[in-house]
C-alpha cells in the first residue's frame, strides 16, 4: 500500500481510498494523496484525528496531522516533550454552514447572539426572535469529539460548552449524515457542520447567513464570515528530513492543493498564505 491513514480511534491503518466518515477534513487530504505517486515501499502516516495525533504522549508514529484550527501552546509543549516541533502549513479555508429545513420561510439570517440562543436556552423559535413562530426548536450538532463542535463552541459560546450540552431537544452525532437527515425531516430544525458537507446536500437544506454575511470564498478568506476557519497540516522538521517522501509529499501538496480544494467543497488559501507555507517548508529542510 503506497499511502496509509492512521486512524487513532480504532488503532488500525486504512488504505488510501478510505474516506473517514468522522471528519470531512480528511476528504481533501485523500484527494491530494490520489495525485501523488510514492516510490515502492514508501508511505506517509496521515492522521485523521487532527492534532490529537501530534500531542498523544508516548506516540511518535504520525508524519503529518490535519487541523481545522491553529495548534495551541499547550499542544506544542506536548509535542516538544516527545521530541517534535510542529511546523504549520496553511492549506485552505473551511466555513461552518448553519442550516435549516428548506421549508423554513421565516429565517434567512441569524446574529451570533441569536445563534447561541437557538443552540442553548431557546425552547421555541419565538425565543430567538419574537417575529418567529412559537414552534419548538430541534437542534442537530456534531458530537463533542469533533473539531467542528470545538470550533462552533469557541466561536458562538466563547469556548464554554455548558449551554449547548445542556440544551433540550438536541441530537449530537459524529456522523454528518445523521445531522442532515434530522434537519431535512423537521420543518423547525436547525443544524451546523462543515460547508463541504452542506454542498453535498444543498438540495435538501437551506443555508443561513450569519451576521448578515453569506458564506463565500471571499468572506471566508477575509474573515468577514464569522464561522470561517483555516485548514492546516502539521509536520516536524526531523520527520521531513529523515523521511524524504514526507517532505516531498508536503511540497507536492502545497503546489497543487488549490487545484483540488474547490472540488471537495473548501475554499482555497490565499497566495500569501501558501507562500508563507512554502517558506516554512524551505526553513524546515534547511535546519
Amino acid at each position: 500500500v503506497s499511502f496509509n491513514l492512521l486512524h487513532k480511534s480504532c488503532g488500525t491503518r486504512l488504505k488510501q481510498q478510505y474516506i473517514c466518515p468522522k471528519d470531512n477534513v480528511v476528504v481533501e487530504r485523500d484527494e491530494m494523496a490520489k495525485g501523488y505517486e510514492f516510490a515502492k515501499g514508501q508511505y506517509v502516516l496521515f492522521s485523521t484525528e487532527e492534532l490529537k495525533a501530534l500531542d498523544e504522549k508516548g506516540t511518535n508514529t504520525i508524519d503529518i496531522a490535519n487541523a481545522s484550527r491553529a495548534i495551541k501552546e499547550e499542544e506544542v509543549a506536548l509535542c516538544e516533550a516527545i521530541g517534535r516541533t510542529p511546523i504549520e502549513f496553511r492549506v485552505g479555508t473551511d466555513a461552518l454552514a448553519v442550516v435549516v429545513n428548506p421549508g423554513n420561510d421565516f429565517v434567512t439570517d441569524l446574529s451570533l447572539e441569536q445563534l447561541a440562543l437557538a443552540f442553548s436556552t431557546a425552547e421555541t423559535w419565538a425565543d430567538v426572535d419574537p417575529g418567529f413562530p412559537a414552534e419548538p426548536i430541534a437542534r442537530y450538532s456534531p458530537g463533542t469529539d469533533s473539531g467542528t463542535f470545538d470550533y462552533f463552541v469557541e466561536s458562538v459560546f466563547d469556548e464554554d460548552d455548558s449551554l449547548i450540552l445542556a440544551a433540550a431537544n438536541t441530537q449530537f452525532s459524529e456522523d454528518d449524515n445523521v445531522l442532515v437527515q434530522g434537519v431535512e425531516g423537521d420543518a423547525f430544525a436547525i443544524g451546523y457542520f462543515g460547508y463541504a458537507y452542506y454542498l453535498e446536500n444543498a438540495g435538501a437544506l437551506k443555508i443561513l447567513n450569519i451576521e448578515g454575511v453569506e458564506p463565500t470564498a471571499d468572506s471566508a478568506e477575509d474573515g468577514s464570515y464569522p464561522l470561517a476557519r483555516p485548514l492546516f497540516i502539521y509536520s516536524d522538521a526531523t520527520i521531513m528530513q529523515d523521511k524524504p517522501q514526507v517532505a516531498d509529499f508536503i511540497n507536492f501538496y502545497l503546489t497543487y492543493v488549490n487545484e483540488e480544494i474547490i472540488d471537495v467543497g473548501y475554499f482555497p488559501a490565499s497566495d500569501e498564505a501558501l507562500n508563507a507555507a512554502r517558506e516554512s517548508w524551505l526553513a524546515a529542510m534547511s535546519r
